[in-house]
């Protein structure tokens, strides 16, 4: 679950960041984002309201319009051409989250989006306008400011530290787990600051180098992947390939990528994916029933049967999204050894 609450902090911990207090804009660059990891986080980002504490009515009332503009091109690089759409990425992204695609939309449209394809001012972006979850403090600035900038420094070094982890155990990742290993380590640099960037640039650099080379040699052994493995390094590998001045080797990984021999589901991720698709198809039957009450061809035969079939649903997607999980962490090691 720590993938799912990274992206969760992503919304507030860039207001933090970025915000200048002048308006309720805030925006972000998402140049270096994979269309993948574009598309995760913002499904997990706005996918509930964002959470923000202020000091003043004021400043309650401008963050409840608070919006985001994700860049994604400015100047000549709003024409660039990609073999990965990062805008039609972040927009699915927020589909995902359950937000609504609004060509009008502004600030009082809260839940929706917007895409930005200015050939006059040169931009290409996509604006959200989330829903916010806004509170008062009842503490004082100093001690709040800086208990957020103590955890924001504390999830910081959470964050660096698990990278390092990962790393020292790079000979057990699969290909995925390398690929999230390197996008994880790109939005860290994206996000921290110019003094966290000196500090930590040998322990970034290192992990980088690390999971560079064991990918090198899963290409080099010609080792087995997987389906998910093969569609998330194919979506990083176009990217990397599509920069200005691309490193030599992933252009040659991309084209060797179709070629790496396909690995066969052993008894772990077998048994992951079974248990998956029982609770997917269980949450289906339900929903399906739900959707059938709705268009008025199903009526339930008492109100506590209506309770007791929506208690089994919201279990049903709890179940699901736990097997998820579980499946998505097991796919981030190779089976062999998992658990180890």
């Amino acid at each position: 679950m720590r993938s799912i609450q990274k992206h969760r902090n992503f919304p507030s911990r860039i207001i933090r960041e970025n915000h200048s207090g002048s308006n309720s804009e805030v925006e972000k660059d998402l140049h270096g984002y994979s269309c993948g990891l574009a598309r995760e986080t913002m499904k997990e980002a706005f996918s509930v309201p964002v959470e923000v504490v202020v000091h003043s009515e004021e400043s309650k009332a401008k963050m409840e319009e608070m919006f985001f503009t994700f860049v994604i091109g400015r100047g000549r690089h709003s024409n660039s051409k990609f073999s990965c759409d990062l805008q039609k990425a972040t927009a699915d992204g927020l589909r995902d989250a359950g937000l609504e695609e609004n060509r009008h939309a502004d600030k009082h449209c809260r839940g929706s989006f917007k895409l930005i394809d200015s050939k006059d001012a040169a931009l290409k972006a996509v604006k959200v306008y989330p829903h916010m979850n806004v509170t008062l403090s009842s503490g004082t600035n100093s001690s709040s400011t800086a208990s957020g900038d103590s955890a924001s420094k504390d999830a910081t070094e959470d964050e660096i530290a698990a990278i390092q982890s990962m790393s020292e155990k790079a000979d057990k990742l699969s290909l995925l787990g390398l690929v999230h290993g390197m996008q994880d380590l790109h939005r860290i640099r994206q996000e921290i600051s110019e003094d966290q960037k000196q500090m930590y640039k040998f322990d970034l650099n290192n992990a980088a180098k690390t999971f560079i080379q064991r990918m090198g040699a899963i290409f080099q052994s010609g080792e087995p992947i997987g389906p998910e493995d093969l569609a998330v390094c194919e979506d990083y590998l176009e990217y990397e390939s599509s920069r200005e001045d691309p490193k030599p080797f992933f252009e040659q990984w991309n084209e060797a990528l179709p070629k790496l021999p396909r690995r066969q589901d052993g008894p772990l991720l077998a048994k992951l994916r079974r248990g998956l698709k029982k609770e997917a198809d269980e949450l289906s039957k339900l929903e399906a029933l739900s959707a059938k009450s709705a268009r008025g061809g199903y009526t339930f035969p008492s109100a506590a049967a209506l309770v007791q079939h929506e208690k089994a649903l919201e279990a049903a997607k709890v179940r699901t999204a736990d097997a998820k999980q579980k499946l998505a962490d097991a796919l981030m090691w190779k089976e062999e050894t998992e658990g180890t």
